[in-house]
């Protein structure tokens, strides 16, 4: 996947979904969430096909079609562990959570894809909308008293001001 570029005043596309979030996972995705900002990483895996992805089961686009979905994990170890059946041969890959959150995250959303949190080999895993990710993160990040270096924007609060206006 590409970099895309985060800027204030772009018009992001809109993502129409259905949303059948279940009370699972929701320990996990905050576990994901407080890791992430806590080491400054974020893991995929990567093969010479391309990244570890699926089909949601929770978003659908206008037509009922389910949304693309590209596989994040908190730490590598649980990355390697999920590297079997249709992900054998793939391998983690470290991505810094400033470029995860500004281009990833950002570039996912123009491309109606979702992210997938800590998925396990059986495709299982936490689905959730890069946007409301990122707030989540920047929130965490706030709350912590994180700092960390991001390309297009000079902080937490600037990125979290710029998404507000560009979704308004």
């Amino acid at each position: 996947m590409s970099k895309a570029p985060a800027y204030c005043h772009c018009k992001l596309n809109t993502i129409h979904y259905l949303c059948l979030m279940e009370q699972t996972g929701a320990g996990n995705y905050q576990a994901f969430i407080k890791n992430v900002t806590a080491t400054g990483q974020v893991y995929l895996l990567q093969s010479k096909q391309g990244y570890a992805t699926s089909r949601a089961n929770e978003y659908e686009d206008e037509e009922g079609e389910s949304l693309e979905l590209i596989c994040f994990w908190a730490d590598k170890k649980t990355a390697e562990a999920c590297a079997v059946n249709t992900w054998k041969g793939y391998k983690a890959e470290a991505l810094p959570l400033a470029e995860f959150m500004e281009s990833w995250c950002v570039g996912m959303y123009q491309e109606d894809i979702v992210a997938g949190l800590d998925f396990d080999g059986n495709f299982k895993g936490h689905e959730v909308e890069p946007l409301v990710l990122v707030n989540q993160l920047i929130a965490e990040l706030q709350r912590t008293k994180t700092d960390i270096k991001f390309v297009n924007y000079t902080s937490a609060d600037d990125f979290a001001q710029c998404l507000k206006e560009a979704l308004e």
